[in-house]
C-alpha cells in the first residue's frame, strides 16, 4: 500500500469556465485550512413487499453531484476568484489619486483624458481624494494630463501606479453567475467537476488571527483528470489590518471614525439549485437563486450605541476594510479589501455574562438592497492582477 495520506496532502484548485459546464484546467490552487472535495450520491430504493418483512429489494444510484467545502486564509489574489463567483461581476479599475480637483465625479459616468485620449468609467469615488476608473479605450497617463467627467464636468489630474488594479465586484442580476471547474487532488487520484457554483461564502476576521474564508460549492459529477498542483506566494490580511465603519451616507464612510471591534463576520448566501434532466445521473445545470448578505460583529459592551441600532431600527451604511500596511505592492500600494454596504439593518443583539471576563456584545446585521445606490453591496480588492477575474 502506498496511497495512505493525511488531509494535508489533499489539494483543491479552481478554474473559471468560459462556457458553463465545460471543464477547464485549474488556474489557481488554494492552500486549505480544512475542507473536502467529495462526490455526493442520491439513490432510488425499491421497497416493494415480496411476501416477507424485509424492507429493501433494490437500490440504484440515480444522481451524482460534487460538493466542495473549503476553509482557507484569504489572500489578496486568489480571494478575487471567490468574490467573482459570489457576486458575478468583476471590473478591473485603476486607483487614481485626484490632484487639482474641480467639481465632483459621479459613479458610473464616462471620463476622458485630454492628451492621451483614453476613456473610462468611474467605478467608485472616495470623497475628494481617490477615484477608481476602469479603462474603456486607450491608456491613461499619470500626472499633468486632465481627466474630465462627461456627466459631472468635474476635472482632475491623476497620479497612479499602472501595475496595480482595484477589482470592483458587483452583484450580477441574473441566475447564471460565473461557474468554475473544481479540482481535487491527493495520492489516490486527481479529479475535477465542471459547473461548480458557489453556494455560500463566509469572510471572518477576529483579533489575533488571519482573515478566513469558508465556502461551499456544488458541481456536476466528478471525472478523473491530470495536472500538477502548484502554489504561489500571496499576501494575507490580519485582524491588525481591519477596521469597521458606520455612517449615515456612503460619502460619510470616507471620513468616518472606525468603531472598535474584535471580530466581524459576513456571509453571502446564493441558494444554488441544480437541475437534472432525463438520460443521466449527472445534473444538467446549476443556478444561483435569491441573494442575501448577513453577518455579525463583536465588541466591548461599554455603551448602548450598537444596541440602540436594534432598538431604534436604525439603518446605517457600513464598511469593512482591511489594508495590509506591512506589505508594499507596486510602487507604494497596499493589498486592500473593502466591503461597502449602502444600507444595513440590525436584527439581533446579545451580551455575555461571564463573571470573570470583560463584558462584550454581539450585533447581528442584514444588508438591504439600496434603491438609491441600486445595490446591496460592492467589494473592492486591490492587488497586482491587472486583468479582471
Amino acid at each position: 500500500m502506498a496511497n495512505e495520506h493525511i488531509g494535508r496532502l489533499q489539494k483543491v484548485g479552481l478554474g473559471k469556465e468560459t462556457v458553463a459546464g465545460t471543464a477547464v484546467a485549474a488556474s489557481v490552487w488554494i492552500p486549505k485550512v480544512s475542507g473536502v472535495f467529495r462526490p455526493e450520491f442520491v439513490s432510488a430504493k425499491d421497497t416493494g413487499a415480496y411476501g416477507n418483512i424485509d424492507e429493501l429489494r433494490d437500490s440504484q444510484t440515480v444522481k451524482q453531484t460534487t460538493v466542495l467545502e473549503l476553509e482557507a486564509i484569504a489572500r489578496d489574489i486568489y480571494l478575487g476568484h471567490f468574490l467573482n463567483a459570489a457576486l458575478g461581476t468583476d471590473t478591473a479599475a485603476i486607483r487614481m489619486t485626484m490632484g487639482s480637483l474641480t467639481g465632483t465625479f459621479v459613479r458610473g459616468e464616462n471620463v476622458t483624458q485630454a492628451v492621451s485620449g483614453a476613456t473610462g468609467v468611474v467605478q467608485d469615488v472616495d470623497s475628494t481624494s481617490v477615484i477608481f476608473i476602469s479603462v474603456t479605450t486607450g491608456t491613461f497617463t499619470s500626472g499633468s494630463n486632465i481627466v474630465t467627467g462627461a456627466t459631472s464636468a468635474a476635472t482632475m489630474v491623476p497620479t497612479f501606479d499602472n501595475t496595480l488594479r482595484t477589482h470592483v465586484f458587483t452583484r450580477l442580476n441574473n441566475n447564471t453567475h460565473p461557474s468554475y471547474t473544481l479540482h481535487g487532488s491527493d495520492p489516490v487520484g486527481t479529479f475535477r467537476a465542471a459547473y461548480g457554483m458557489l453556494d455560500t461564502l463566509d469572510l471572518e476576521v477576529a483579533v489575533g488571527d488571519y482573515l478566513k474564508m469558508t465556502s461551499t460549492w456544488l458541481a456536476k459529477k466528478e471525472s478523473t483528470t491530470t495536472g500538477t498542483p502548484t502554489f504561489v506566494t500571496e499576501n494575507e490580511f490580519l485582524a491588525a489590518h481591519a477596521n469597521v465603519y458606520f455612517a449615515d451616507t456612503m460619502e460619510g464612510l470616507d471620513i468616518a471614525t472606525a468603531t472598535a471591534m474584535e471580530r466581524v463576520k459576513m456571509t453571502i448566501q446564493k441558494n444554488v439549485e441544480d437541475y437534472q434532466a432525463f438520460g443521466s445521473v449527472d445534473v444538467a445545470s446549476i443556478h444561483n437563486k435569491q441573494f442575501s448578505v448577513v453577518g455579525d460583529l463583536t465588541a466591548l459592551f461599554n455603551a448602548t450605541t450598537l444596541k440602540d441600532y436594534v432598538v431604534d431600527s436604525t439603518k446605517k451604511c457600513m464598511r469593512i476594510e482591511l489594508i495590509n500596511t506591512d506589505v508594499t505592492i507596486g510602487s507604494a500600494g497596499r493589498p486592500t479589501l473593502r466591503v461597502d454596504l449602502p444600507s444595513v439593518s440590525f436584527t439581533a443583539w446579545d451580551r455575555d455574562s461571564d463573571n470573570d471576563s470583560l463584558a462584550k456584545q454581539t450585533l447581528g446585521f442584514e444588508a438591504e438592497f439600496s434603491v438609491a445606490n441600486s445595490e446591496t453591496l460592492h467589494i473592492l480588492l486591490q492587488n497586482t492582477q491587472v486583468t479582471a477575474y
